[in-house]
């Protein structure tokens, strides 16, 4: 509350959803992505992997689909952070003027700063998430047929 207050008080509501286009533009083909990659991984596994139990092959599914979508959009993310966190919206004019200052500033790496660690949290987080996900739907799948 207090954050919302702030924020509201030193730049008006518009404060409260600055970033947000780009967030928009980061998570919608992430989330594509992310579940393409994770559905080709349980088909090929179908395939290559038969004998490996369900709960494993979703596991390192989720895990490999999370990494890989959050390292795709990670020069969005940078460039997002970097509008949220400027609070006046004075430094940059939008993504594009932004995206060009960090270029300029930092160079190309800095689109990608912080992309071990995002590994290390995207995982796991992810590997239990769709695992979990698949698991109960395979579960309410078997009562339904049980009940029918």
């Amino acid at each position: 509350y207090e954050a919302a207050r702030n924020i509201i008080q030193k730049s008006g509501l518009q404060g409260i959803y600055r970033g947000f286009p780009t967030q928009l533009v980061r998570d919608t083909p992430a989330n594509v992505f992310y579940m393409i990659l994770y559905a080709f991984f349980q088909y090929e596994s179908q395939h290559w992997l038969p004998l490996v139990p369900s709960q494993i092959v979703n596991f390192v599914g989720g895990g490999i689909a999370g990494v890989l979508s959050w390292i795709s959009i990670m020069p969005f993310d940078v460039v997002k952070s970097k509008l949220q966190a400027d609070a006046q919206g004075n430094r940059y004019k939008g993504f594009w003027d932004c995206a060009r200052k960090v270029y300029a500033s930092e160079g190309l790496r800095a689109f990608f700063l912080g992309i071990v660690p995002m590994s290390i949290r995207a995982f796991p987080v992810n590997a239990v998430t769709l695992m979990v996900y698949t698991e109960s739907l395979i579960y309410l799948k078997k009562l339904e047929l049980d009940e029918g």
